[in-house]
């Protein structure tokens, strides 16, 4: 799985935030809580892995432009 990169706003660390059938939708700063969702990706409901769906939310959260 890929390293997540810090918060774009206040440096801290991130971890996955999960939906309410506790499948990974978006990352969230555990320092300033804010939270950023993946809406529409693949996740368990589509027969994905929990793994891949991780690594796919990593890696948009990886390559996102911070103006």
């Amino acid at each position: 799985m890929n390293e997540l990169k810090p918060c774009p706003l206040c440096g801290g660390k991130v971890d996955f935030s999960y939906n309410i059938e506790m499948e990974p939708d978006g990352i969230i700063c555990r320092q300033c809580k804010t939270v950023t969702r993946f809406l529409g990706m693949p996740t368990l409901r589509k027969h994905e892995p929990f793994g891949v769906a991780m690594d796919r939310i990593a890696e948009r959260w990886n390559r996102r432009v911070v103006a």
